[in-house]
């Protein structure tokens, strides 16, 4: 079974807090532990104005990443505007 938007992962997680806590600082900061690369993608860039638009983008903006041979963090930051 192909999956296009599949994205070998160890972990997900969603950060919350008030705005200013940190939550996209902590992002950066696991990466820098994890000794990966940060990919932030701004959740406004994905929103689509017609039906399926919005997946569309989220499948070309990860799309991009899958082929990659070493492991990254991808922060999808302010997801709930």
């Amino acid at each position: 079974y192909y999956n296009p938007l599949f994205i070998p992962s160890c972990q997900r997680f969603i950060l919350v807090g008030s705005p200013g806590s940190g939550k996209t600082t902590l992002a950066h900061a696991i990466a820098s532990k994890l000794e990966c690369p940060a990919i932030l993608i701004p959740a406004s860039s994905l929103l689509g104005h017609f039906r399926n638009h919005t997946a569309n983008n989220i499948s070309a903006a990860l799309e991009q990443y899958k082929h990659m041979s070493h492991h990254i963090v991808i922060i999808i930051d302010e997801v709930h505007k």
